[in-house]
Parts: C-alpha cells; sequence; structure tokens
C-alpha cells in the first residue's frame, strides 16, 4: 500500500472518533506545504481542518497558521528558548 492510499482511506473514514486525527493530518499537511512556501495550498488544507467538525487543538492550529503562516526556522528557535530556560 502506498502513502496515497493510506490518505484515500483517511479522508473516506469519516467517523466521528477519528474527526481529531483527520484535524491534525490536514494541519500537518498546511504545515509542511507553508515550510515549502506554497502558502495557497497549506490554507486550502488549514480550511479544510476547520471543516473537519472537531472543536480541537488542530482546528485551534489551523486558524493560528491561517493568520500567520507556519514558520519552521521559527519555531525551532522558540522551542530552544524553551529548553534553555529549563535548565
Amino acid at each position: 500500500m502506498h502513502g496515497d492510499d493510506h490518505l484515500f482511506f483517511l479522508w473516506k473514514d469519516t467517523a466521528s472518533y477519528n474527526a481529531r486525527v483527520r484535524a491534525w493530518a490536514l494541519v500537518r499537511l498546511g504545515m509542511i506545504h507553508d515550510a515549502g512556501k506554497e502558502r495557497t495550498l497549506a490554507e486550502e488544507y488549514y480550511e479544510k481542518a476547520l471543516k473537519v467538525g472537531a472543536d480541537s487543538l488542530a482546528q485551534h492550529a489551523a486558524r493560528e497558521y491561517l493568520a500567520t503562516p507556519y514558520n519552521p526556522e521559527k519555531n525551532k528557535v522558540a522551542s530552544k528558548k524553551g529548553k534553555e530556560s529549563d535548565k
């Protein structure tokens, strides 16, 4: 089974118990496209995450990244600062 086949089954399964997983998958796909400087595609995935129907942290993240594009470099710096303050 190829990666695309797994995505097909993920989108096909609309059970409510799987909504959070679908929402996070869409947010992560949006983040990947933002990191690749493909903003239009990223926005499409964030919008799809909002339409999943589960009120979750994934949808909060989707709203955040719709307002401000995901930037892996910025997030890497923020992560390092948090680790240094733990010392």
